[in-house]
């Protein structure tokens, strides 16, 4: 996880998403870098906390919903 400034001085951070299989930037909302840490940090603690998405196949899905 890396914490970046863009042009327009706000401050976003940019991290790897294994579920996609692609790099993701959130803005932070701040133009102040120690609170665009704090950010920072209560996002590591929700992203561990977020279950992992189960993915079913067509077939499954139908015998369930039957």
């Amino acid at each position: 996880m890396n914490l970046l400034k863009r042009k327009n001085g706000i401050y976003y951070i940019q991290y790897f998403d294994n579920e996609e299989n692609r790099i993701r930037r959130i803005s932070t909302g701040e133009r102040i870098k120690k609170y665009a840490y704090k950010f920072l940090t209560e996002f590591r603690s929700n992203l561990k906390s977020i279950s992992a998405v189960k993915y079913i196949s067509l077939k499954f899905f139908k015998e369930e919903y039957i």
